[in-house]
Protein backbone atom coordinates (compact mmCIF):
# COMPACT_ATOMS: atom_id res chain seq x y z
CA UNK A 1 0.00 0.00 0.00
CA UNK A 2 0.96 3.54 -0.40
CA UNK A 3 2.90 5.09 2.65
CA UNK A 4 0.45 8.03 3.93
CA UNK A 5 2.80 8.77 6.74
CA UNK A 6 3.13 12.43 6.52
CA UNK A 7 5.20 14.13 8.93
CA UNK A 8 3.72 17.18 8.11
CA UNK A 9 0.54 18.65 9.07
CA UNK A 10 -2.19 18.00 6.09
CA UNK A 11 -4.27 19.90 4.10
CA UNK A 12 -5.98 19.56 0.70
CA UNK A 13 -3.26 21.25 -0.90
CA UNK A 14 -0.51 19.03 0.60
CA UNK A 15 -3.00 15.77 -0.27
CA UNK A 16 -2.89 17.09 -3.88
CA UNK A 17 0.49 17.50 -3.79
CA UNK A 18 1.24 13.81 -2.45
CA UNK A 19 -1.20 12.24 -4.53
CA UNK A 20 0.62 13.89 -7.48
CA UNK A 21 3.77 11.91 -6.51
CA UNK A 22 1.99 8.35 -5.84
CA UNK A 23 2.68 6.76 -9.57
CA UNK A 24 0.32 3.56 -7.91
CA UNK A 25 -3.28 3.08 -8.39
CA UNK A 26 -5.02 5.62 -6.31
CA UNK A 27 -8.54 5.01 -7.73
CA UNK A 28 -10.69 2.55 -9.36
CA UNK A 29 -14.05 3.10 -11.08
CA UNK A 30 -17.14 1.05 -12.40
CA UNK A 31 -19.55 3.88 -12.76
CA UNK A 32 -21.54 3.86 -15.53
CA UNK A 33 -20.27 0.23 -16.72
CA UNK A 34 -16.45 1.11 -17.03
CA UNK A 35 -13.90 0.06 -15.17
CA UNK A 36 -11.06 2.43 -14.88
CA UNK A 37 -8.09 2.71 -13.06
CA UNK A 38 -5.88 6.38 -11.97
CA UNK A 39 -2.71 6.41 -10.50
CA UNK A 40 -2.56 9.30 -7.91
CA UNK A 41 -0.79 11.59 -10.08
CA UNK A 42 -3.54 11.47 -12.85
CA UNK A 43 -5.93 11.83 -10.06
CA UNK A 44 -3.85 15.15 -8.75
CA UNK A 45 -3.95 16.20 -12.55
CA UNK A 46 -7.37 16.18 -13.06
CA UNK A 47 -8.45 18.04 -9.61
CA UNK A 48 -5.71 20.66 -10.74
CA UNK A 49 -7.05 20.79 -14.07
CA UNK A 50 -10.87 21.24 -12.32
CA UNK A 51 -9.41 24.07 -9.20
CA UNK A 52 -7.81 26.37 -12.31
CA UNK A 53 -11.49 26.05 -13.86
CA UNK A 54 -13.16 27.05 -10.79
CA UNK A 55 -10.86 29.65 -10.02
CA UNK A 56 -11.09 31.00 -13.27
CA UNK A 57 -14.91 31.09 -13.13
CA UNK A 58 -15.69 31.95 -9.51
CA UNK A 59 -16.89 31.36 -6.53
CA UNK A 60 -19.55 28.37 -5.89
CA UNK A 61 -20.30 25.43 -8.22
CA UNK A 62 -23.39 24.11 -8.39
CA UNK A 63 -23.38 20.45 -9.40
CA UNK A 64 -25.79 17.99 -10.58
CA UNK A 65 -23.64 14.23 -11.55
CA UNK A 66 -24.28 11.26 -9.92
CA UNK A 67 -21.85 9.38 -7.52
CA UNK A 68 -18.71 9.34 -10.03
CA UNK A 69 -14.98 9.31 -10.34
CA UNK A 70 -15.76 12.83 -12.20
CA UNK A 71 -18.41 13.78 -9.66
CA UNK A 72 -15.45 13.29 -6.90
CA UNK A 73 -12.93 15.18 -9.03
CA UNK A 74 -15.20 18.16 -9.49
CA UNK A 75 -15.84 18.47 -5.67
CA UNK A 76 -11.69 17.58 -4.93
CA UNK A 77 -11.23 20.35 -7.43
CA UNK A 78 -13.70 23.31 -6.46
CA UNK A 79 -12.47 22.78 -2.72
CA UNK A 80 -9.02 23.13 -3.56
CA UNK A 81 -10.34 26.57 -5.58
CA UNK A 82 -11.74 27.74 -2.22
CA UNK A 83 -15.32 27.48 -3.60
CA UNK A 84 -18.01 25.53 -1.85
CA UNK A 85 -20.16 22.50 -4.08
CA UNK A 86 -23.75 22.43 -3.73
CA UNK A 87 -25.53 19.64 -5.28
CA UNK A 88 -28.64 20.10 -7.50
CA UNK A 89 -30.73 18.38 -9.30
CA UNK A 90 -32.51 18.50 -13.38
CA UNK A 91 -35.23 19.31 -11.75
CA UNK A 92 -34.57 22.53 -9.64
CA UNK A 93 -34.33 25.62 -11.68
CA UNK A 94 -34.65 27.94 -9.28
CA UNK A 95 -31.69 27.54 -7.03
CA UNK A 96 -31.23 30.32 -4.50
CA UNK A 97 -27.27 30.14 -3.71
CA UNK A 98 -25.07 32.64 -5.06
CA UNK A 99 -23.02 30.39 -7.98
CA UNK A 100 -20.60 31.11 -10.69
CA UNK A 101 -20.42 27.75 -12.22
CA UNK A 102 -22.97 25.21 -12.45
CA UNK A 103 -22.40 21.35 -14.26
CA UNK A 104 -24.77 18.51 -15.32
CA UNK A 105 -24.32 15.98 -17.18
CA UNK A 106 -27.71 16.28 -19.20
CA UNK A 107 -27.92 18.98 -22.30
CA UNK A 108 -31.63 19.53 -21.37
CA UNK A 109 -31.23 20.86 -17.92
CA UNK A 110 -27.76 22.61 -18.89
CA UNK A 111 -30.17 24.10 -21.54
CA UNK A 112 -32.95 25.34 -18.81
CA UNK A 113 -30.34 26.40 -15.86
CA UNK A 114 -28.75 28.86 -19.17
CA UNK A 115 -31.87 29.79 -19.84
CA UNK A 116 -33.09 30.61 -16.57
CA UNK A 117 -29.44 32.15 -15.59
CA UNK A 118 -29.00 29.62 -12.33
CA UNK A 119 -25.23 30.69 -13.12
CA UNK A 120 -22.86 32.95 -14.71
CA UNK A 121 -21.66 29.94 -16.59
CA UNK A 122 -23.42 26.62 -17.46
CA UNK A 123 -21.13 23.88 -18.44
CA UNK A 124 -22.64 19.98 -19.83
CA UNK A 125 -20.03 17.23 -18.75
CA UNK A 126 -19.51 14.05 -20.70
CA UNK A 127 -19.12 10.67 -18.42
CA UNK A 128 -17.41 8.47 -20.13
CA UNK A 129 -13.77 7.90 -19.75
CA UNK A 130 -12.54 8.64 -23.17
CA UNK A 131 -14.74 10.43 -24.32
CA UNK A 132 -12.64 14.36 -25.45
CA UNK A 133 -16.20 16.21 -26.05
CA UNK A 134 -20.17 16.15 -25.11
CA UNK A 135 -21.42 13.39 -27.07
CA UNK A 136 -24.46 15.41 -27.92
CA UNK A 137 -25.57 18.47 -28.94
CA UNK A 138 -24.55 21.29 -26.60
CA UNK A 139 -26.75 23.92 -25.90
CA UNK A 140 -27.03 27.58 -26.83
CA UNK A 141 -24.74 29.28 -24.44
CA UNK A 142 -23.84 26.58 -22.67
CA UNK A 143 -20.20 25.33 -22.69
CA UNK A 144 -18.34 21.36 -22.97
CA UNK A 145 -16.73 20.85 -19.35
CA UNK A 146 -14.88 18.12 -21.32
CA UNK A 147 -12.72 20.33 -23.36
CA UNK A 148 -12.41 23.28 -21.21
CA UNK A 149 -11.05 21.14 -18.44
CA UNK A 150 -8.57 19.70 -21.16
CA UNK A 151 -7.12 23.27 -21.73
CA UNK A 152 -6.63 23.92 -18.36
CA UNK A 153 -2.73 24.21 -17.13
CA UNK A 154 -1.08 20.82 -15.39
CA UNK A 155 0.10 23.47 -12.74
CA UNK A 156 -2.08 25.03 -9.88
CA UNK A 157 -2.70 28.61 -10.76
CA UNK A 158 -5.35 29.57 -8.34
CA UNK A 159 -4.41 28.72 -4.71
CA UNK A 160 -6.76 31.52 -3.10
CA UNK A 161 -6.78 30.66 0.99
CA UNK A 162 -10.90 29.65 1.70
CA UNK A 163 -12.72 31.38 4.44
CA UNK A 164 -12.08 28.67 7.60
CA UNK A 165 -15.35 29.23 9.26
CA UNK A 166 -16.77 28.64 5.82
CA UNK A 167 -18.67 25.21 5.11
CA UNK A 168 -17.27 22.71 2.22
CA UNK A 169 -21.16 22.27 1.32
CA UNK A 170 -24.59 22.54 3.21
CA UNK A 171 -24.54 20.47 5.84
CA UNK A 172 -20.74 20.28 5.58
CA UNK A 173 -17.53 20.58 7.64
CA UNK A 174 -15.51 23.61 7.19
CA UNK A 175 -12.07 24.05 5.75
CA UNK A 176 -10.74 24.30 9.13
CA UNK A 177 -12.54 21.19 10.53
CA UNK A 178 -11.11 19.74 6.79
CA UNK A 179 -7.86 20.40 8.12
CA UNK A 180 -8.02 18.04 11.14
CA UNK A 181 -10.11 16.08 9.46
CA UNK A 182 -7.27 14.87 7.23
CA UNK A 183 -4.98 15.55 9.98
CA UNK A 184 -7.00 12.32 12.03
CA UNK A 185 -7.41 10.41 8.53
CA UNK A 186 -3.70 10.00 8.44
CA UNK A 187 -2.91 9.38 11.59
CA UNK A 188 -5.93 6.08 11.37
CA UNK A 189 -5.11 2.75 10.83
CA UNK A 190 -6.07 2.00 7.75
CA UNK A 191 -8.93 -1.26 7.44
CA UNK A 192 -7.59 -2.90 4.22
CA UNK A 193 -6.38 -1.10 0.85
CA UNK A 194 -9.47 -0.21 -0.82
CA UNK A 195 -12.24 1.84 0.60
CA UNK A 196 -15.50 1.51 -1.28
CA UNK A 197 -17.29 5.14 -1.91
CA UNK A 198 -21.08 4.56 -1.28
CA UNK A 199 -22.57 7.46 0.30
CA UNK A 200 -24.25 10.81 -1.69
CA UNK A 201 -22.34 12.72 -4.36
CA UNK A 202 -20.86 15.48 -1.84
CA UNK A 203 -20.37 12.79 1.11
CA UNK A 204 -18.70 10.45 -1.04
CA UNK A 205 -16.39 12.83 -2.79
CA UNK A 206 -15.17 13.70 1.38
CA UNK A 207 -14.86 10.38 1.90
CA UNK A 208 -12.89 9.48 -0.79
CA UNK A 209 -10.17 12.60 -0.01
CA UNK A 210 -9.83 10.90 3.82
CA UNK A 211 -9.68 7.64 2.22
CA UNK A 212 -6.85 8.81 -0.38
CA UNK A 213 -5.46 10.30 3.05
CA UNK A 214 -4.93 7.03 4.40
CA UNK A 215 -3.21 5.99 1.12
CA UNK A 216 -6.26 3.56 0.40
CA UNK A 217 -7.31 2.99 -3.01
CA UNK A 218 -10.66 4.55 -3.57
CA UNK A 219 -13.07 2.64 -5.23
CA UNK A 220 -16.70 3.82 -6.99
CA UNK A 221 -19.03 1.24 -7.28
CA UNK A 222 -21.21 0.85 -10.57
CA UNK A 223 -24.49 1.57 -8.20
CA UNK A 224 -24.20 3.27 -5.15
CA UNK A 225 -26.75 1.58 -3.50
Amino acid sequence: MYSSKYDELMDLGSLIHRLDARPTPALISFAGGERLELTGKVCANWIIKIANLVGETGSGLLLDLPLHWRSVFWCAGAWLAASPVYYGTGGNDNFSEDVALAVTHLAETAARWEESTVADVVMVQALPALALQYPGKVPLGVTDATSEIRSQPDALIWAESPDPTATLFPGGPTWAQLGSQLQRAVATPTTGEYHLTSQDVLGGALESLFALARGQIVVIPADPN
